[in-house]
């Protein structure tokens, strides 16, 4: 009799946690959250391991900042791209959330900044067109899929990767959950949640994919649980330590086959241009660790980097390449350092602020007029093959 009452209590409990989940659950996705309202742009992508969803919006609020994230039909954080000239220079420009310009309204984003600048320079004959490719969380692994499946379809003249300092970590940890086929050439990436450096509470796979993506009641409670994660610690060339200690890192030694395995997949991308006589360029961006020790200045504590300007090794690796690939390639750091007045970086986040994206245009804008990447005085023949 009193197994019976035991057993009958547990199946009352049981019953009443379903019960509770079943109308949080359906109660969030009538009244959401804004600190979750992100599920009406972001999905899980059985290809990309994670998009963003066509013709969406939501209202991005954090300590720092209160900003609109709307995407076009192309399920880009851009606006809609419909032809208006028979003279069009395309630039296409692939990354991550820095790309996308996290923080900061469309139009402050470097990559619309660029657009804009290009086109006061040409006659109305011309026209450029920048189309921003960056995703929060993307990395080469993933980008070459990007740059294969929807870039190609839009037939650019110019193809921009600009690479983050968390690409070497994403891209090791993406590949985990990736098929290859035989060139280890990426195929897709399975959708389940790289931990990054931190721990990690549920078990990676279909399930965990599944609550991550549906569960908006594991949504709102993520960040608490996330607050409860023991704090990195830096441990030299363990890759799992956390997504910036190469930067804190002087030797590259330790990190030479992860930094080879990103430039694999860079290497992919700039053959697959070279093939359809595309140009390419390879553009790094410092994080606020290695441009000044007031920026980024709250945020960088999370990752147990102190307050002191780091020299990645990050940069010589990926110069050395490009230089044995010959790939165009732009180093930001020494711009971002000199203009550096404290206020490149969100203090928190540490996303560009609209600052630093002005920097970011700026420096892209020189080095493509000045390495002539693009039509000089309206004259479309000097750069199109």
């Amino acid at each position: 009799m009193q197994l019976k009452t035991a057993a009958g209590k547990a199946l009352l409990v049981l019953f009443g946690i379903i019960l509770f989940i079943g109308i949080a659950e359906i109660t969030l996705r009538i009244w959401t959250p804004i600190s979750i309202s992100y599920k009406a742009v972001r999905q899980i992508d059985p290809i990309y391991h994670h998009s963003l969803k066509p013709s969406a919006r939501h209202i991005q609020k954090e300590l720092e900042f209160e900003i609109e994230v709307k995407t076009n039909s192309l399920g880009m954080r851009d606006n809609e791209y419909v032809p208006r000239h028979q003279k069009e220079f395309k630039i296409a420009v692939l990354g991550d959330s820095y790309t996308m310009g996290s923080g900061v309204p469309v139009e402050s984003c470097f990559v619309k900044r660029l657009e804009s600048r290009l086109n006061a320079t040409t006659s109305d004959s011309t026209r450029y067109v920048v189309f921003n490719f960056g995703v929060s969380g993307y990395s080469p692994v993933i980008e070459y899929l990007v740059m294969v499946n929807k870039v190609l379809p839009l037939h650019p003249d110019l193809v921009i990767l600009c690479y983050d300092m968390s690409d070497v970590v994403e891209d090791f940890s993406y590949a985990e959950d990736a098929v290859f086929d035989s060139r280890g050439a990426p195929i897709r990436i399975n959708p389940t949640m790289p931990d990054f450096g931190g721990a990690n509470w549920f078990p990676r796979g279909t399930v965990q994919t599944f609550y991550q993506e549906y569960s908006y009641l594991y949504a709102l409670v993520r960040p608490f649980i996330n607050r409860l994660k023991p704090l990195p610690l830096y441990e030299p060339g363990n890759i799992y330590a956390g997504k910036y200690m190469h930067t804190a890192d002087s030797s590259g030694t330790r990190w030479d086959k992860y930094f080879q395995q990103s430039e694999s997949y860079i290497k992919l991308i700039s053959d697959t241009c070279k093939a359809r006589d595309i140009r390419f360029i390879l553009s790094v961006h410092p994080t606020g660790n290695q441009v000044s020790k007031h920026e980024w200045v709250e945020g960088r504590k999370y990752w147990s980097l102190e307050p002191r300007v780091y020299n990645s090794v990050i940069f010589k690796s990926l110069q050395d390449f490009s230089r044995l690939e010959e790939i165009p390639f732009l180093n930001m750091t020494e711009t971002f350092r000199r203009r550096s007045k404290g206020d490149l970086y969100f203090p928190i986040d540490g996303h560009f602020t609209s600052v630093g994206h002005g920097v970011a245009s700026d420096t892209l804008f020189q080095f493509l007029i000045e390495q002539r990447f693009v039509p000089i005085d309206g004259n479309m023949s000097t750069t199109l093959h």
